[in-house]
C-alpha cells in the first residue's frame, strides 16, 4: 500500500513539475501568412469584390 502510494505521489510530482507555467502565462501570438498559393489555376470572376456583399461572385478568385 505505501509503495503504491509514495510511486503515485511520485508519478504526480514529476507530471505537476513539468507544466512550464511561464509559458502558459504568454499570449498566443498568430503570424499573418498572407498568400501562399503555389502553382495550380484559378478561374477570376469579373466585377469587383464588395465586403458588404461578400457572397456574392463578382471580382473574387476560385483555385483549382
Amino acid at each position: 500500500m505505501t509503495k503504491k502510494f509514495f510511486a503515485g505521489l511520485a508519478a504526480g510530482l514529476i507530471a505537476f513539475g513539468s507544466f512550464n507555467f511561464v509559458d502558459a502565462a504568454k499570449p498566443i501570438v498568430i503570424q499573418e501568412q498572407g498568400s501562399f498559393t503555389v502553382g495550380g489555376k484559378y478561374k477570376e470572376r469579373p466585377g469587383k469584390f464588395s465586403q458588404e456583399n461578400f457572397v456574392a461572385e463578382d471580382g473574387q478568385r476560385a483555385y483549382q
